[in-house]
Order: C-alpha cells, then structure tokens, then sequence
C-alpha cells in the first residue's frame, strides 16, 4: 500500500483537462476531480510531467500510478485499469483550415482517401482508431497540429472539442480553421491505473467508489458548470 498517487501527466498543457496555473500549480478539470477523490482517500498526489510517448511506457512500467486522461479501447484495457466510471464526455472533431473546400456529412469512412493530421501515439476512441486512413500525416502534439492547420500547412486534422474550443486560436474574430459537424465520435474520459501501481487493489477499489460518488454529487455538478464542459447539441 502507498499513501501517494503518482500521476503522470503529458508535458504539454492540455485544457481544460490539466495546466499549470499562473501560481506555478496543476490545475484544471481532470485535476480538480482526482484532487478531490484523493482527499477522501487521504492520498496524497504526485505529478509526473513527461513527454507523452514517454509517459505511457512510464506508466506501463509501473513508475507511475494513473494517467489522468485516457479514452477507453480494447488495446488500451489490456495495458491499464481503467476507472469504473467515467468523470467526463469529449468530442473527436474534424478541423479544417480556412477557407474550407472539405464537406463532411458524418461519414468517417469519407476520411479514408484524405490527407488528414493526427497526433502521433494518440488514441482517439475504438471507431476512429480503427478507421483505414491512407494518407495519415503524424504530429508530435495537439499545439502542432493547430499551429500547421492555422498556417494552411495541413488542411484537416482530428483533435479534442474541448481542448480545440479553448484554444487561443479558436478565440480569434476569424479563426484560421473551422470545427465541421456533425463531430465524428463520442468518448468518455478516464482514469486509468497502472497494472503495476504500488496501490493495493482495495486503494484501487475504493478511489473507484469515491469517483462513482463524486460524479453524482453537487461539488461535481459544480465543477463542470465552471469550466462550462456541456458537449453542443
């Protein structure tokens, strides 16, 4: 048994998932939540910042204990445990640069002949993961991606609603690239533990009953309306 929760977190800023703040601190969403069903658990929380290919291995390893944010897939089950309930909903979006010359009516398989940006070791839900693109361009990060897409260097990318929404170039009067709807996936948020956490399997087992009651409780109703996380219709 361990009385501290390392958590290993993605060396870039990804909200409104997780950032550092201005005071120096971890803060945002996902932090918020695992900060909140950690006191419960009198555990105290360990952040690991590494590159995100790195950090996976890290946490395979068992080097760390629990990723902060993770979409749920087979192949990704068989490495980690993921939480039993999900904390949060996210949208996959397809962005285009500005002006747009890509319809898009929903059918992800469309996608297939297109020349399309993801980010490199990056799971995107099983139906995105599993789609046959054949002329895939790989970045290294979510920031990269919006960067080539605002300077006409890649025409599509796939990337986060919540995150893409947020981001300084979304905010702009004339953003360099557009969100097209409808969005390609649905994707639940989770925790996912390490097989080889030095938590014990009750710890493990009882943070997940801590989450479940937390998702249900007015602080986390709370919560979401300040980060003002509702999914558009």
């Amino acid at each position: 048994m361990s009385d501290t929760l390392r958590v290993a977190i993605a060396a870039e800023d990804y909200p409104p998932f997780y950032y550092q703040n201005t005071q120096g601190e971890m803060d945002g969403f996902s932090v918020r939540v695992l900060l909140a069903v950690s006191q419960q658990l009198a555990l105290s929380v360990r952040w690991q910042r590494l590159p995100w290919k790195r950090l996976m291995h890290h946490v395979q390893e068992g080097r760390a204990d629990l990723v902060l944010v993770m979409y749920h897939t087979d192949s990704r089950a068989e490495q980690f445990l993921f939480s039993d309930v999900s904390y949060l909903q996210d949208a996959i979006v397809l962005l285009c640069h500005r002006p747009c010359d890509t319809e898009f009516d929903g059918d992800e398989h469309a996608l297939a002949m297109k020349e399309v940006a993801l980010v490199r070791g990056f799971s995107y839900g099983e139906v995105l993961d599993a789609l046959p693109l054949n002329a895939l361009t790989m970045v290294e990060s979510d920031t990269m991606l919006l960067h080539l897409l605002a300077h006409g260097r890649l025409k599509l990318g796939i990337a986060s609603y919540l995150t893409v929404s947020r981001s300084a170039l979304m905010q702009q009067q004339n953003p360099p690239f557009e969100i097209l709807q409808p969005f390609l996936a649905a994707v639940d948020i989770y925790f996912a533990f390490s097989r080889r956490s030095l938590l014990s399997s009750a710890q493990i087992q009882a943070f997940n009953q801590a989450l479940v009651d937390f998702v249900q409780s007015p602080e986390y109703r709370a919560l979401r309306t300040e980060y003002q996380l509702d999914l558009p219709d």
